[in-house]
């Protein structure tokens, strides 16, 4: 029992700090896919909010006010930044690098661009919207075609071995009693 009693207790912390890692990982990819799913959404109404008129500031405090997700939540804090004297190309670009998503970092940097050089950020917004749409559709054919193989599993190792055995099974029994 002395043996046990000194083995136990790292190996239960071993396993809750895995078991702790996996927990926080899966957390964080969730969050992520909630985030990229959210993307063109946002960028859809920042356009059209700037289409209707509103400045890029009063967009973001709009979007970050209607919405109740994490992006959002996102947007919020960048709002909180420019209020409080951050410049808000330099609040988008530490949001971008803070969450470490490609298609948000890629939507960020080109809006910060537009802002600096004075480009119209409306259709910058949309035509990256449009980008996040086409990435997120791509995106769903991959797992489906994933998900596909996945279905073909049970076919290939259940069904298919019960049928040929149904097929072949009565031709045996008839060889080994004779009547065939």
């Amino acid at each position: 029992s002395s043996a046990a009693a000194w083995l136990l207790p790292p190996l239960f912390a071993v396993t809750a700090a895995f078991l702790c890692d996996a927990h926080l990982s899966r957390a964080a990819r969730v969050r992520v896919a909630r985030i990229q799913e959210e993307l063109p959404t946002v960028l859809e109404f920042l356009a059209l909010c700037l289409s209707a008129g509103e400045g890029i500031l009063d967009s973001l405090r709009r979007a970050s006010d209607v919405g109740a997700g994490d992006l959002t939540a996102e947007l919020r804090s960048v709002v909180v930044a420019v209020g409080t004297g951050s410049s808000l190309s330099e609040s988008l670009s530490r949001l971008a690098s803070r969450l470490d998503i490609a298609a948000l970092s890629r939507s960020l940097d080109q809006l910060v661009a537009a802002i600096d050089r004075g480009a119209p950020l409306a259709h910058v917004l949309h035509s990256q919207a449009l980008d996040s749409r086409e990435d997120a559709k791509r995106t769903l054919i991959e797992q489906a075609g994933r998900k596909e193989i996945y279905m073909l599993v049970p076919l290939v190792f259940l069904i298919l071995p019960l049928s040929v055995l149904f097929a072949v099974f009565p031709g045996i029994f008839m060889l080994r009693i004779g009547l065939g």
